[in-house]
This record gives structure tokens, sequence and C-alpha cells, in this order.
């Protein structure tokens, strides 16, 4: 534009020169077209560098911005996987917190309440071979009070008790190793409130922390001891959020209880295994479904052996079993295991011959939430049936992976707009040449 203002003066500079010099009309004419050549060709090359010198600014600025949101993810990323890994260390995502409890039983009280010792030897080394160490709290020997202060300081995602029980309650042993038979008929309650309380510290601490998340809380109890049903159904109700339970409803002959739990340590631990971090959930249908195959591969059925024990006080066997031919003496079954799952305030019901069932209702109901996504997108459009605006479609090019092509390509055709205006206007504004002086009498 200043170019443009400025040229009539040096036309009429140049007029002057002429006339001092004595130029003719023909040198004067091809000054003036130099003249307007170079004027053109200033404002031609003006126009073309700008917008390339732009494009390659705003190119740089991307490729820049580009890397920073790399750097940046990457940070991010690695921040929060150090994170996991410091937590995991420090004992914060305990995924199974596995209590131990084998306490002495007088011997008078042993038989009578079918007590008997219990080998747990071969379990802790299942257990530990199974669950990677980083994510399991074992306590051996466990009492109450180790039970409460490993549940407030490792708030696991599974609690397993491993043990026996008094009258439908864990028994826990006391500091000397004896059985813990104090307050039997308010120890199911107590248990209920020490998790109940467990899950909502750990709901506060993890709201304080990162309170746009949501933790994952208690998932599953497991125990793996004798007529526990009662237990169980006590915790199903006594909690408030949605969990798993799996109990025994009957006697279980220690081997069988065993190789059940190690079918659920194996797939528990794969999945810790194979996962970066805590995961989201936890196989539980999986480890359910496995722990009745692993039972019945090592040769035990499911049912209650009390229905084949001899029940007269006076049966010749019971001084003299006979395991070879006796079905009251050696069970064909041996042992009824329960699973209580509430989900949504409904409670349901399975044993171990529908393991299957319940991992298909799992799978299913993921495949439901899968196919909630055309309503998602019923929602984002207008009326569900109607295809997108034809400007969404349009403005959809310059966002995501290849947004940058559709922005050079504009860029260039504005370029282009521009030169083509530029040399219109360069064309039919440039100052014509002023009338020649009259020439002199002779």
């Amino acid at each position: 534009c200043h170019l443009f203002r400025t040229l009539p003066d040096v036309l009429r500079d140049v007029r002057k020169k002429a006339e001092l010099e004595g130029w003719g009309d023909a040198d004067f004419e091809e000054a003036h077209e130099r003249l307007r050549l170079t004027a053109g060709a200033g404002v031609v090359d003006a126009l073309l560098f700008a917008p390339l010198v732009a494009l390659m600014l705003l190119y740089g600025a991307r490729r820049i911005n580009r890397f920073e949101r790399q750097i940046f993810l990457t940070t991010v990323a690695l921040q929060g996987e150090g994170d996991v890994k410091r937590d995991l260390i420090a004992g914060k995502h305990t995924a199974l917190l596995a209590l131990f409890s084998n306490p002495t039983v007088p011997p008078k009280l042993r038989k009578a309440l079918r007590l008997e010792p219990l080998r747990f030897g071969q379990e802790m080394r299942f257990l530990l071979r199974s669950v990677p160490k980083v994510y399991l709290a074992l306590v051996p020997a466990a009492t109450l009070d180790d039970c409460r202060r490993e549940m407030e300081e490792h708030m696991p995602r599974i609690f397993m008790f491993s043990g026996h029980t008094l009258l439908g309650a864990l028994a826990f042993e006391k500091a000397n190793g004896a059985i813990d038979s104090s307050n039997i008929d308010q120890k199911n309650a107590q248990f209920v409130a020490m998790l109940r309380q467990a899950t909502a510290a750990r709901k506060s601490a993890a709201a304080a922390h990162r309170p746009d998340e949501e933790p994952p809380g208690l998932e599953c109890v497991f125990l793996n001891s004798c007529e526990s049903e009662k237990l169980g159904r006590a915790i199903i109700e006594g909690l408030p959020q949605d969990i798993a339970v799996i109990c025994w409803s009957s006697i279980t002959e220690d081997t069988a209880a065993r190789e059940f739990a190690q079918g659920f340590y194996d797939v528990i631990g794969d999945d810790l295994k194979a996962t970066k971090g805590a995961p989201l959930r936890l196989p539980l249908a999986a480890a359910f479904k496995a722990a009745c195959e692993r039972f019945r591969e090592g040769g035990f059925a499911f049912g209650d052996p009390a229905e084949y024990l001899h029940s007269e006080p006076n049966h010749p066997h019971l001084t003299n079993p006979d395991f070879q031919n006796c079905p009251g003496c050696n069970p064909p079954v041996h042992g009824a295991v329960l699973l209580l799952v509430r989900s949504g305030g409904v409670v349901r019901e399975y044993d171990g011959d529908m393991a299957d069932e319940w991992l298909m209702e799992m799978r299913l109901k993921r495949r439901g939430a899968g196919g909630a996504e055309p309503s998602l997108q019923n929602l984002l459009s207008r009326d569900g049936t109607a295809p997108p605006l034809v400007t969404s479609r349009l403005m959809s090019h310059f966002r995501g992976a290849g947004a940058w092509r559709a922005q050079m390509a504009t860029g260039v055709c504005v370029a282009l707009s521009l030169l083509t205006t530029a040399l219109v206007f360069a064309e039919y504004t440039f100052p014509s040449l002023p009338p020649s002086p009259p020439s002199p009498p002779p």
C-alpha cells in the first residue's frame, strides 16, 4: 500500500529528471514500464514469501507443540507408573489379604467340634508362588486384632481367611496360640463392622488423595472355612457395596479346600502379573470357575459330607473305620461351596456346579455395557437417525491425526487467493503515464 501511494510522486520526479536531461517520450515510457514491473514484482514477492514464511512458522509451531505434547504425556504416564510402583512397594495396592489361623484345641474338644489341626504349609507355598508379593499380604497365626490392623493398613480388594469356624464364627487364635472362643455370638457382627469400617476408610483416603477417581474397594471375601455360610450371608447383608462372598455351606476336607483355593489363586495371580499396576476389576468369575475345575480335577466332588457320615454314637466304624467300602467313613463328596453375589441390591447364589452360569452372566453384562455405545451416539446426534450436519463433516477434517494436511491446504488456498487479488490490483490500479508537456515552439 505504501508503494502504490508513493508511485505518483516517483513518476513526477522521473518526469522532471527526463525534462532536465532531455529524455524523449520513448525513454520516459521505458522508464515508466520498468518502474511498473519493479513495483509489481515487489508486490508479488511480498505476497508470495509472506504466506510461505507464515506457513513455515505455523508448521514449526505445530511440530514444537506436538513434541511438547508428547513429552508432557510421556512425563505424566511415567509419573503415574512411578506412583503406582511406589504404592505397590509400600503395600497400598494390596489385592489379596490372606489370613491363616490354626489354633490349638484341647483333645477332648477337638473331636467333638471337628477342629483337627490344619496343614497350611502347602497352601501358603501355592499362594506365594501364584500371587506376586507386591500384591499380597500374608498373615499366619492370625488373631482378631491382626485382622483389624491388616485391614486398616492394606485395605485389600480380596479378603481371604483360611481356618476353622466355631459355631458359625471364624476361629481366630489368641496371643498364646489357643482358640479364641470369647464372645462367639458377637464375632460375626464384629467382623462385618470391621469390614464396613475398613471400606469406608479406603473411600475417604482415596477421596482425599484423588477425588476424581473411584477406589476399587473390597470386591470379594473368600472364607475358606467349614460351615461359613452364616458369616457369608451376614457380610452380604451388612456391607453397602456390591460384593462377592465365597464360603462353604458344609464341612470340607482339608485337601479339597486347598485344591479349590489353588485354582482361585492361579487366576488372580495371572491377572495381576499380566496387568501393569492395579487392574480395574479382578476376574472373580473366572477365578471361581477355575477353582471349581481344579476341585474336580483333583478327584473331589461337590456335596455335603455330613449326609454320609455315621450319626449313631455307637457305630462300629467309629472305632474301626472302613475307608475302602463304607461311604460313611469315606464320603464320596468333599464339600459344598457357595458363592453369594450382591449386584445392584440383588443377591444371587451359585454353587460349585453353577460356576459357568455366573461367568456367562458377567460376560453378558460386559457385552451389554459395550452395546450401549449406539445410545451414546444417539445422544450426541440430534435424533439418533439423522446424519450429522454438513458443517460437522467438514470440520471433522480439521481435527484428528490428519488435520495438519487440511490446515496446510487451506493456508495455500488463502495465499493463492491473496496473490491473485494482488496481481489484479497491481494491473488495474497502477498510475498511468502522465500526459507529456507541449513541445516548445521551434
